[in-house]
């Protein structure tokens, strides 16, 4: 019971597994080819991932014991892949299996060779739990992948976790390793404190992204080409005007996030060709759809593509808003210890843009009175959804996604209370962008 595009329930079976190949392929960027043909583009791209001159250490691969760790990691009673290798099979046997596929990792760490096979898998869809359930729009996408290939990929991603970790942004949490969930909140909560304590107004915008892992723009994040009808079906997707349609050009043109990071060359060429033929096809689906965009949800490595991308975003909005003189900047003892003796002696500031946990952005921001800080919100805000279409991201801007929270204190602030809080205003703020 499924809405096609006309708006009427598909009549047959055939006509249902279109109707979710074409909505999943054009969320990732997808066209839909045959296997001979998808087979045929992954042979040419393994010809141009293949390198003549090599000169790499025991060191810049993953060693064998890393691989063994990434099959201990596979969980049991998961879903088959396409290889019918059941993840049982992967966490009780993690030795033998190193063993057998270390070649694998070898190949594709050293020629960016990989097996046409672990780049997708079949697709199924999950209802949000919100919307309605015979709509396209109220799912998300599963893929279900080999889980061979998913160990490979979180060693080689392992591998790369500390040039990573040091490239994001400063309070971009998610993705770190040992990083608690609750991390972000205790960001928040400090510096609603630091401004209660200084009787100054406070302002916190939250942001959430539609769509945010399957519309990355790879070439942002990892490197490679995007053709230009691909970019020109991602503007008309994002409803991109002309001159944010310039600036995401010339973004594309800057080094990717992974050589501006420092990640060695043949690690740069292995992301590029984990990303590089990825497919999927939905159950009923006689050919395959060819995706070219977003970080592949349920990969080992899709958070680490889109935390690439979003720290050059992030840092985009940090300098924004530094040069407008808007950023936070919090003061810190350099003492150690948890209760040192002088606090105050020597402080160190902080620049502070909030916390950021995978695609969920919290903006701090605070001010001596009301109106400076509804000023400084909505230039923020402002700046904040520019930088977004600039990327190629597009904001949430539903009710309980992307709002601001303001707590007036001072002067002003029974005024700005009325303006926003009563029901007559509608709880809502106009944001202007250049």
């Amino acid at each position: 019971m499924i809405l096609n595009e006309q708006g009427k329930p598909c009549a047959t079976p055939a006509e249902l597994s279109d109707c979710w190949a074409n909505f999943f392929g054009s969320m990732e960027g997808g066209d839909r080819v045959s296997d001979h043909d998808l087979r045929q583009d992954w042979l040419s791209s393994l010809g141009d991932f293949m390198q003549s001159d090599l000169s790499l250490t025991l060191d810049d691969v993953p060693s064998l014991t890393e691989l063994e760790a990434a099959y201990r990691r596979v969980r049991p009673h998961k879903a088959v892949g396409d290889d019918l290798i059941p993840p049982e099979l992967c966490h009780q046997h993690p030795v033998q299996l190193a063993r057998m596929t270390f070649t694998q990792l070898m190949k594709l760490c050293t020629h960016g060779q990989e097996t046409l096979q672990h780049k997708g898998g079949l697709l199924t869809a999950a209802w949000k739990r919100k919307g309605p359930q015979n709509v396209c729009s109220s799912y998300r996408s599963l893929l279900i992948s080999s889980h061979v290939g998913k160990s490979v990929h979180r060693a080689v991603r392992d591998h790369q976790a500390d040039v990573y970790e040091s490239f994001l942004q400063h309070q971009q949490v998610g993705g770190r390793r040992h990083f608690p969930v609750t991390i972000g909140v205790h960001y928040i909560r400090a510096a609603a404190r630091i401004a209660q304590q200084a009787k100054q107004s406070h302002a916190l915008i939250f942001l959430d992204l539609q769509e945010a892992f399957y519309r990355v723009l790879r070439p942002i994040a990892i490197g490679g080409q995007l053709t230009d009808s691909m970019l020109a079906t991602v503007a008309g997707r994002l409803k991109l005007p002309d001159d944010a349609l310039r600036d995401l050009q010339y973004i594309l043109q800057l080094p990717a996030a992974t050589e501006t990071a420092g990640l060695p060359l043949h690690l740069r060429r292995a992301l590029q060709a984990l990303h590089t033929n990825t497919h999927l096809r939905v159950r009923g689906q006689e050919d395959t759809t060819h995706t070219r965009i977003g970080s592949r949800p349920g990969d080992p490595f899709a958070d680490v593509v889109f935390g690439y991308m979003f720290s050059r975003l992030l840092s985009a909005v940090e300098q924004h808003m530094q040069e407008h003189g808007i950023l936070e900047t919090i003061h810190d003892s350099a003492a150690p210890g948890l209760f040192p003796e002088h606090p105050q002696q020597h402080q160190v500031p902080h620049a502070i843009l909030g916390p950021t946990w995978m695609d969920d952005l919290c903006i701090t921001t605070s001010a001596a009175t009301s109106h400076v800080v509804e000023q400084k919100a909505s230039l923020a805000a402002g700046i904040l959804l520019e930088v977004c279409m600039t990327h190629g991201v597009t904001p949430n801007l539903q009710k309980g996604k992307a709002e601001i929270l303001f707590t007036f204190r001072g002067h002003g602030s029974r005024t700005l209370k009325q303006k926003y809080f009563s029901p007559q205003q509608g709880h809502r703020m106009t944001v202007v962008t250049e």
